[in-house]
């Protein structure tokens, strides 16, 4: 111990007569503060209420009061209804520099809050979000908001909606004509209550298996309004569908299928019978089996699918598998072979 106190001494002496001299790396203080800086005079813009259609354009003003040169690398935006001008990408150190943008309120209503992602080299301010928030005030209000079908099979025909149109402008309106996008839909448009309630009566036609969809169009007398639209929506669903609409095969780094076995299940939702005829894998090697389920007969088929090792997948590109019927009026369902890495 008295060892170690004394070594101790002996270095305390040494640094106080100078006989060490250490010298300390030069550290550039002021390199710290050589950097660009972004400064907006607000990151947030609050708009009065606006009516539907018309657009909110705000312009965000920022200077750089950094030392170096200022660059804004992109800007994204919260969705398709706001829209960007040409902003400043560079700005010298001292100089000031916009962001303008316009909000598209055409299909906007209630609050909103839209935001802007800005991405600088800025090191305290990488990345910058600006808001514009307010309230969208619609004229017309819809009830329901959107006019949906129920589902209905390929041979059914669709029930009629009804959606009740409710004006909240401060005088009566007229609706001057109305069309629809798509002359899938039709339907006529009764005046309830003079100039405030009104009701459209809507039916489908021709529709197509899957989503069918368009607007309901409303032109008013109501002062700067743009026309009203009604979303419209109707499924169609098929009357005969196998489910999964595809066969999912792996393959192994070779580039080869790996064995596997698949089952499919064929659904019919028509009012007449259905027999399944002939199953065409389209290659000698996978097989197709009918394996008719406990159901009710002719109403739903289990298809066995086997796939085995060794098939090299190029042979299956675009391929297609075949469930054909004894009944000719009813379509072949075709199910692609998809590819997937194991």
């Amino acid at each position: 111990m008295k060892t170690t106190y004394m070594l101790l001494k002996t270095v305390v002496c040494l640094f106080s007569f100078g006989y060490f001299n250490i010298v300390w790396p030069e550290t550039n203080i002021e390199s710290f503060d050589e950097q660009s800086e972004i400064h907006f005079k607000s990151t947030e813009y609050l708009f009065e209420t606006v009516q539907q259609g018309e657009s909110v354009v705000h312009t965000f003003e920022f200077k750089n009061i950094g030392t170096r040169l200022l660059k804004i690398y992109k800007i994204n935006v919260s969705c398709g209804c706001t829209l960007l001008e040409n902003w400043d990408r560079e700005i010298l150190p001292g100089e000031s520099g916009k962001v303008t943008v316009t909000i598209i309120t055409d299909n906007l209503s209630g609050f909103i809050d839209k935001s802007i992602d800005l991405f600088t080299n800025d090191p305290r301010n990488p990345n910058v979000i600006l808001h514009l928030r307010g309230n969208i005030w619609m004229p017309l209000r819809f009830k329901p908001a959107l006019g949906v079908f129920p589902a209905a099979l390929g041979h059914e025909s669709l029930d009629p909606i009804e959606i009740s149109i409710f004006s909240e402008y401060a005088k009566p309106i007229k609706i001057l004509k109305y069309e629809f996008s798509s002359n899938q839909f039709y339907g006529d448009i009764d005046e309830i209550d003079a100039g405030k309630k009104f009701i459209a009566r809507i039916n489908g036609r021709n529709l197509t298996q899957g989503k069918n969809s368009g607007f309901l169009n409303l032109f008013t007398d109501i002062p700067n309004s743009k026309p009203f639209k009604i979303p419209l929506i109707a499924h169609v669903l098929p009357n005969i569908q196998a489910i999964p609409g595809n066969i999912r095969i792996y393959k192994n780094e070779e580039n080869k299928t790996t064995e596997k076995t698949i089952y499919l299940h064929v659904l019919n939702r028509s009012n007449k019978k259905v027999v399944i005829d002939r199953l065409i894998s389209n290659h000698n090697d996978i097989k197709l089996e009918n394996i008719i389920s406990q159901r009710m007969l002719d109403q739903h088929y289990r298809i066995k699918v086997t796939v085995p090792h060794g098939i090299d997948v190029n042979e299956l590109l675009g391929a297609k598998a075949e469930i054909n019927f004894k009944d000719k009026t009813n379509e072949t369902i075709f199910l692609p072979y998809i590819i997937n890495k194991k």
